[in-house]
């Protein structure tokens, strides 16, 4: 079911008791050859299996968090830190309001300061809970080579979902420096290795993201 697809007393009706899957991606720079959409799309695709389900309402993407590491480039838009744990916890405070059992985030944004934030939240609120979508297991599961910013896997599943919007003749291999919260991150914005990004990665990478959120949510 998706949320905003009901009129605010149907919501009321049949939110009551489900589990409520928030979508939180970001708008943010990745690099030359990736839209600033990416990690929204990418956490709406991943959460489209429970479109159909009776048991799960699907929220709208969240397409604005809370970024650092990025938060100099044009094109990242987004609240600081502070702002953010705000924001987090008026949105919570609104869906509480259709008291479902659970509500639970996927992050197509998958940084330290929404894990820091949520994991604080999730002390206070038992209902709350998330997964990240980092690409470190599908690097340990061979599905990828690489892991980084808008590298090989955020292209490979870019290039399967939307590829009209990627560019990778653009695509660079760039790795930011050890140091770069006190020097700034790489040219482009990348942290990794896109050239070595295909869509059956891509699909591999959707599938592997779809199976991780399902177990994660029984």
């Amino acid at each position: 079911m998706k949320l905003d697809d009901m009129s605010w007393n149907e919501a009321v009706k049949k939110c009551k008791g489900k589990i409520i899957l928030i979508p939180h991606g970001s708008t943010e720079e990745h690099g030359y050859h990736l839209p600033i959409k990416t990690d929204a799309l990418v956490a709406e695709h991943v959460c489209k299996i429970f479109y159909n389900s009776k048991d799960v309402v699907v929220a709208p993407v969240m397409n604005y968090t809370g970024v650092v590491s990025t938060k100099q480039m044009p094109g990242t838009i987004g609240p600081n830190k502070e702002e953010y744990e705000s924001w987090i916890r008026t949105i919570l405070s609104d869906i509480l309001k259709l008291k479902p059992k659970k509500i639970f985030f996927f992050l197509g944004h998958d940084g330290n300061t929404q894990r820091e934030i949520l994991n604080k939240i999730k002390k206070e609120f038992g209902i709350v809970d998330y997964l990240g979508s980092s690409s470190l297991e599908a690097k340990q599961k061979g599905i990828i080579e690489t892991g980084g910013h808008a590298g090989e896997g955020e292209t490979s599943i870019m290039l399967y979902i939307d590829k009209k919007n990627v560019n990778m003749k653009r695509a660079v291999n760039e790795r930011w420096p050890s140091n770069f919260k006190e020097i700034g991150i790489s040219k482009s914005g990348v942290d990794g290795y896109p050239t070595k990004a295909t869509q059956v990665k891509g699909k591999k990478m959707l599938l592997f993201m779809q199976k991780k959120l399902k177990e994660a949510m029984r």
